[in-house]
């Protein structure tokens, strides 16, 4: 689908740690390839890249599930995730019409290609308008639309390509730009748009895309190059079949490294190299497969042309009857190695017509998770609700108002999608049996973690990552970089671990890089089996109003005296220096650490950052983006995580209890104890600040295996460099040195519920979102010592990280990370407790 898709559009200090203030001014340049894997990266003949890798950072990069190219583009674009910018995946569709917004013949692009909708203009920050806000003018260099939208100068590098028949020049590119894509003609012919090419004879396009910007710097003086450049190259090695993948792949990386390094001699002979930071990362991975199950041609699948093998129709004219439904009940529109499967019915996406999506979506699921689908992994389907012990798409950040009802993946070795034309069953290819079947989609290990790489004046030199990062955190390091600050985004923040002069951890890059990949998920909890020695007892603190930054960062008016207690825990144990709320509302925050998730059901209970205006699932917990002024932007749900009542969700104490652990809540309630069940808690003790450490000792030392969370703080004043902030503060650490000294021998984590409240006027007091950044320091007698670690985590993530430190039977999956295990349901394995699908243990604090 990716190549006929993009066929389409032709025609158209230790004391100051984690965000220190951003390096002098330098200049980044952001290359995202689409469409290959890690596969050949490390047999390719590509000394460019493997000079940018020797000469910086190496990781890798979590991209987003499902492994799709335009919700991954977006995602090195705008810091967010598809509940951000509403891009699941490459056909995005609006209900009810249940087709795509774009459509050339039978080929379809969501609405996010129009201009009018382009999340780029419409959905939040991104890298353009970050650079903007510096003054700098950016360029984008590049084969299509619509991932160039805010960029100031634009160059399409098509120019000469014979597609359909049709030279693509000036005239041809404009007219589908404005009549298709509904550019405003003053834009596309205001001179910031150019259509570059044809390159030279035989040269791809993959490799004139990067050249042609290597041509542009040599033909500029330094004052006209831009300090911020954006490549987008598509390479298109998933034709049917691919073919010799590795072959494939192994060219495709010779090919654009040799224009990679064009840029770098151009960028050395105008003196720039040495201030130019390189960004580099993909878009998604690969799927190798050699098996096939097709889902998708049906009475109501309109618009696809790809044959099925039947089975799904076969399956739903067996069951259908009993359930309720037949082959007009739902539409599947095939998105490469996995299938998205839509609700058919009357009024689908709206709330009058929600009770009968619901019907239809769980008799579907009835069908899909039936073990009669061959071909088809039951353990991986995503739904909204979660029904029949399946994944949610809130725990993936994928859910909105252009998300499927239910997404089916492949099982080992399959594929969802044709590749044979003359094999339309299941089983081994026939036709192209020698060559594995190159898709993404799906889930793998090689399309789940892809290259990251981070080079230049501005990184460290010659180390890898030990941990995975997030996708939607690479244009936020890349931002970082060039001196933006904190994006005013809800997901993605910079790597500080990559940054020269800070002290988050790096490893050696093995002198075997094919190791690297297992290297880093084994040792951080995404493969492998956990191997932590269990601790007693567990002590979560949970202190209101601090930032990240005023404890570790902020040096003035004796703030770094005040946060004194908080820095001598660090020789102790393990900080975190990427952790983020998910959340800025304090109570929502709070339910997650106790319970590893959010209350997802059809009986939707909203957050105060929800958008009001989606009434039916999907499109529950999909983002309001841009954030609105003072960030509530659904008054009912602000509201209803301060109402006491029971989610129906278990919490960490249970869990503790059922293991017999003895139980406590010790300091000064919040917004704690309104949803969780009371009778799990065996200690309430609710002393004021100042008996907190004494009442944590008397509980610890009359109880044998014990679990207590301690809660103290309050109201902060704003300005952080206040004497009166900095008074609050120097009390705050007084009360966890002395909790601290009472939970000694241990478990202890320590973070806070929130910097600020969401509606605080004084909110984000050292730059945008950083009420979110919260610390996390970690202690233990199972606990590193002396770490700065950069592994990404969330409030969800502490009941998994709990448990495992506790020795709670756990299990690893490279798609979920690490989680105690509870129950199993409909053969899937659940967490304990059984609402924490949205968050896994943070094995940097245990693994070395």
């Amino acid at each position: 689908m990716r190549r006929h898709l993009a066929l389409s559009l032709f025609l158209l200090s230790t004391a100051c740690i984690g965000s220190a203030p951003p390096p002098p001014p330098q200049n980044v340049i952001q290359i995202e390839i689409d469409d290959h894997g890690l596969q050949g990266l490390w047999e390719a003949n590509a000394p460019n890249i493997k000079s940018l890798i020797a000469h910086g950072v190496f990781g890798y990069s979590r991209v987003q599930v499902p492994t799709h190219s335009n919700q991954g583009n977006y995602a090195t674009l705008t810091a967010q995730f598809p509940e951000g910018s509403g891009v699941p995946g490459n056909a995005r569709v609006d209900r009810p019409k249940l087709t795509s917004a774009v459509s050339f013949g039978s080929l379809g692009l969501g609405d996010y290609a129009l201009y009018p909708d382009n999340p780029l203009r419409t959905r939040g920050d991104c890298v353009y308008q970050a650079a903007h806000r510096l003054g700098i003018h950016p360029s984008y260099f590049g084969q299509l639309p619509p991932f160039e939208l805010g960029a100031d100068d634009v160059h399409f590098t098509i120019g000469g390509a014979t597609l359909y028949g049709i030279q693509v020049n000036w005239d041809v590119g404009s007219a589908m730009l404005i009549g298709l894509l509904q550019y405003p003609d003053a834009l596309v012919n205001g001179g910031s748009y150019q259509l570059d090419g044809p390159g030279n004879p035989g040269e791809t396009t993959t490799h004139f895309t990067i050249r042609d910007a290597a041509l542009f710097i040599q033909a500029h003086s330094v004052d006209q190059i831009p300090r911020y450049m954006y490549f987008w190259d598509f390479p298109a090695v998933d034709n049917n079949p691919t073919g010799e993948i590795g072959a494939e792949v192994v060219k495709v990386i010779e090919d654009y490294d040799d224009a990679i390094g064009d840029v770098i001699q151009a960028l050395d002979s105008k003196g720039l190299l040495d201030r130019t930071n390189f960004v580099f990362t993909l878009d998604h991975g690969k799927t190798n497969s050699y098996d096939q199950a097709v889902l998708g041609s049906h009475p109501a699948n309109g618009g696809d042309a790809t044959p099925a093998d039947g089975q799904m129709g076969a399956l739903v004219a067996k069951l259908g009857p009993s359930l309720g439904i037949d082959g007009n009940s739902y539409v599947i529109l095939q998105d490469d190695g996995d299938t998205p499967i839509f609700a058919h019915t009357p009024g689908a996406g709206t709330a009058a017509g929600a009770s009968q999506q619901q019907q239809v979506t769980h008799a579907l699921l009835e069908v899909v998770q039936s073990g009669q689908l061959q071909g088809v992994d039951p353990t991986r389907t995503v739904t909204f609700d979660g029904a029949m012990g399946t994944r949610r798409f809130h725990d993936y950040r994928i859910d909105g108002p252009h998300q499927a009802d239910i997404l089916v993946f492949a099982a080992p070795n399959w594929t969802l999608n044709q590749v044979d034309g003359k094999n339309t069953q299941p089983g081994p290819f026939k036709e192209h049996a020698g060559n594995p079947y190159g898709r993404h989609g799906g889930l793998s290990e090689e399309e789940l973690y892809v290259p990251v790489i981070f080079s230049g004046p501005a990184f460290k030199k010659g180390v890898m990552l030990p941990h995975a990062v997030q996708q939607a955190d690479v244009a936020a390091t890349a931002m970082w970089a060039l001196g933006a600050g904190y994006l005013t985004t809800q997901e993605g923040a910079p790597v500080m671990a990559a940054f020269a002069g800070q002290p988050g951890e790096t490893i050696p890059q093995p002198s075997d890089m094919t190791t690297s990949q297992p290297t880093v998920l084994a040792s951080s909890g995404w493969d492998g089996s956990p191997n932590v020695a269990p601790a007693n007892s567990a002590v979560i603190v949970d202190i209101d109003g601090l930032y990240y930054d005023e404890i570790f960062n902020d040096r003035t008016g004796g703030m770094r005296e005040a946060a004194q207690p908080f820095l001598d825990l660090m020789a102790q144990g393990t900080v975190y220096d990427h952790f983020w709320n998910r959340y800025r509302d304090v109570p929502v925050n709070e339910y997650e650490l106790l319970t590893g998730g959010y209350p997802v059901s059809l009986d939707w209970v909203p957050f105060a950052e929800d958008d009001p205006t989606q009434e039916a699932a999907p499109g529950f917990g999909f983002l309001a983006m841009p954030p609105p002024p003072g960030f509530v932007s659904d008054q009912a749900g602000y509201q209803a995580w301060r109402n006491a009542g029971s989610f129906g969700v278990p919490s960490i104490f249970d869990a503790a209890k059922a293991q017999g652990f003895s139980t406590a809540f010790i300091g000064q309630p919040d917004y704690q104890l309104l949803h969780v069940d009371p009778s799990s808690i065996d200690v309430n003790a609710q002393p004021d600040q100042s008996g907190i450490a004494s009442a944590l000792g008397a509980f610890l030392s009359g109880h044998g295996r014990s679990l207590a969370v301690v809660s103290f703080g309050g109201k902060r004043t704003a300005n952080r460099d206040s004497p009166a902030a900095v008074g609050e503060l120097a009390a705050l650490g007084q009360t966890l040195r002395q909790v601290v000294a009472a939970a000694a021998g241990n478990l202890v984590l320590v973070t806070s519920r929130g910097a600020t409240e969401i509606d605080d006027p004084g909110a984000d007091f050292y730059g945008p979102t950083s009420s979110r950044h919260v610390p996390l320091i970690a202690l233990g007698p199972n606990v590193r010592q002396n770490i700065v670690t950069s592994e990404p985590g969330e409030m969800a993530d502490l009941p998994a990280t709990v448990l495992v430190g506790l020795g709670f039977p756990s299990r690893t999956d490279f798609v979920d990370g690490t989680w105690a295990t509870g129950a199993t349901v409909g053969g899937i394995v659940q967490p304990t407790p059984s609402g924490a699908t949205g968050g896994h243990a943070l094995m940097r604090m245990y693994l070395p």
